[in-house]
């Protein structure tokens, strides 16, 4: 076994009492750029990818070392393997790379079907745990008891995962939701609100609605930092101007800062994207690293991505 980083691979965050390790895009370039003379001194044939998860990472290699990149495909359902661009030669030394050593068959079937075709075969991963069935001869990182993994790619994919990862449930819902004020109607300036609140409230309230965010669908969500005591006239004001969510989530009181409140309902929620009007907001809830957080300029009607501070 070559040696993990020596710098972390890996973000732990608290996803509903879940203790996930976070793996970014930039983990996975960051475990690549460590491995790769070691890689090209064992003079890989090729680098072979598995489906889907194990592509990212070996792609990167690949591009790195100039290794041949190929493609390895596990059908569940049928339980069979393609194989895809290998070296024509059968006796190919092959580093098969895969996002994490599970507990199940994949990669045991994978490793199988290129050992049948004479190649030898090497393993690298993002991460294992004890409950692997393969120990990798490259890694990122080791997940320590009672850590679970969330990748880039599965944002998606936020409900809690089995401890004995049986169960493959790849369906991808992509959960977007809106900030309410500074999106779909101008912020009434912060001043007014302060000196004379109803009168503010009552300007908030016959302001027009801004041109449709770009992304926004009916049926998805605004998490509001407007007070739950304000539902009705805020309820009353999207009818109005035909905007329909899902869900409308709003602050239960002023006891808990508005950015503090959106960040606790989108981990709450499984929320995988965030539209935020107000910057240093959305910066703070791009500290939630598993979320994508864009700061929007309503008069611009652009968005930019806030990423998780360094």
């Amino acid at each position: 076994m070559h040696p993990a980083p020596h710098f972390p691979i890996g973000t732990l965050v608290d996803l509903g009492g879940e203790r996930r390790r976070w793996f970014s895009y930039q983990d996975i370039e960051n475990i690549a750029l460590h491995h790769r003379r070691e890689v090209m001194a064992c003079r890989y044939d090729a680098i072979v990818g598995l489906a889907r998860g194990g592509l990212y990472l070996a792609t990167m290699l690949s591009q790195m070392t100039g290794i041949a990149h190929g493609t390895a495909y596990y059908d569940r359902a049928a339980g069979t393997v393609r194989l895809h661009n290998l070296p024509p030669h059968r006796t190919a030394r092959l580093l098969l790379v895969e996002d994490v050593a599970g507990k199940g068959h994949t990669l045991e079937r994978v490793r199988h079907a290129l050992q049948e075709r004479g190649a030898h075969v090497d393993l690298m991963v993002v991460c294992w745990d004890d409950l692997s069935r393969h120990v990798p001869d490259y890694y990122g990182a080791k997940l320590q008891a009672g850590e679970r993994y969330l990748f880039a790619w599965e944002r998606s994919q936020l409900a809690p995962t089995s401890p004995d990862r049986t169960g493959h449930d790849d369906l991808a819902c992509w959960l977007t939701a809106f900030d309410l004020d500074g999106v779909f109607l101008e912020d009434v300036p912060a001043a007014l609100y302060t000196s004379d609140l109803q009168a503010a409230l009552a300007a908030r309230d016959r302001l027009p609605a801004l041109a449709p965010h770009p992304d926004w669908r009916s049926g998805d969500l605004i998490v509001s930092g407007r007070l739950e005591k304000d539902r009705d006239r805020t309820e009353a004001w999207l009818a109005r101007h035909g905007l329909a969510p899902s869900r409308l989530l709003l602050r239960p009181s002023l006891d808990i800062p508005a950015a503090e409140f959106k960040r606790r309902a989108l981990v709450e929620l499984g929320i995988t994207e965030y539209i935020e009007s107000e910057l240093a907001q959305a910066e703070h809830i791009a500290g939630l690293p598993h979320v994508v957080v864009w700061h929007y300029d309503c008069h611009a009607r652009r968005n930019r991505r806030i990423c998780t501070p360094a």
